[in-house]
């Protein structure tokens, strides 16, 4: 997740000088995610939230 927060982060700026805002950006990986723009461990928690994959129907 680290590694790619450069990456995210010059996304993000990238975006913002085109007037493309973006409220998030996610790192999603082995059935969890974490937020590139959330500072708050509270709802943002370091080791990831888990997340449920489910298949299209």
């Amino acid at each position: 997740m680290e590694r790619l927060r450069p990456f995210a982060q010059r996304l993000r700026t990238a975006c913002g000088a085109l007037d493309v805002p973006v409220s998030e950006a996610l790192c999603i990986s082995g059935g969890r995610y974490w937020s590139y723009c959330c500072p708050d461990e509270r709802c943002c928690a370091p080791t990831g939230t888990y997340w449920r994959c489910r298949a299209p129907r």
